[in-house]
């Protein structure tokens, strides 16, 4: 900032900035929110109050090797393994067919969070084949990364010493917060929508 040529007057965590990126207009009074931030490559939970224009960090915990390319590894995986069983090639020894396979089954990701099904097409070695996964597939290949991420929103609070009823708003930070896997195990934990 200040090579820039700008006054810094502090610098503030995420999960401040996206409390306040979410509700500055909502600021005043007294609130305790948890920001869930699960981005590409890593996963945090913060508990903060927020008191008049006042931002304070309750709890804090996470995992750096725990973020949406561990949900596109377990679908790549799954995916690939198709193909080795049925060709005994694996797509994932060689650069160029890994990255394309991986592009495919990012797509295939995102595509999820609204639709039914994805199709992902496999070309490797001069075979083809296209390997059709299900919502409820994927939610079945990744739930034990979807517990990680509960187990961690239970540690959050206890360390704070609250109770979800305790929480005025739960905020959902990151592209992969849109997985509906997601949504329906914090609405599972909590209690509420």
């Amino acid at each position: 900032g200040t090579i820039a040529g700008l006054n810094v007057l502090s610098i503030i965590n995420e999960p401040t900035a996206a409390a306040i990126a979410y509700g500055i207009e909502r600021l005043g009074g007294f609130r305790r929110i948890m920001v869930f931030d699960l981005g590409g490559g890593t996963f945090d939970v913060t508990i903060m109050e927020i008191k008049g224009i006042r931002f304070q960090t309750i709890a804090s915990d996470g995992n750096a090797e725990l973020g949406g390319k561990e949900w596109d590894d377990m679908l790549l995986n799954h995916v690939a393994e198709q193909f080795v069983s049925q060709y005994g090639d694996d797509p994932r020894d060689e650069p160029q067919p890994y990255q394309e396979l991986y592009e495919r089954c990012l797509y295939a990701k995102i595509s999820l969070s609204t639709k039914p099904r994805a199709v992902i097409p496999i070309n490797y070695k001069g075979r083809r084949m296209i390997v059709k996964v299900t919502r409820r597939k994927f939610e079945q290949l990744t739930a034990h990364l979807v517990e990680q991420c509960m187990d961690t929103c239970k540690l959050v609070l206890k360390r704070a010493g609250l109770r979800w009823n305790q929480l005025d708003e739960v905020l959902l930070v990151g592209g992969s917060t849109r997985m509906p896997s997601i949504h329906s195990s914090l609405s599972r934990l909590s209690g509420r929508r």
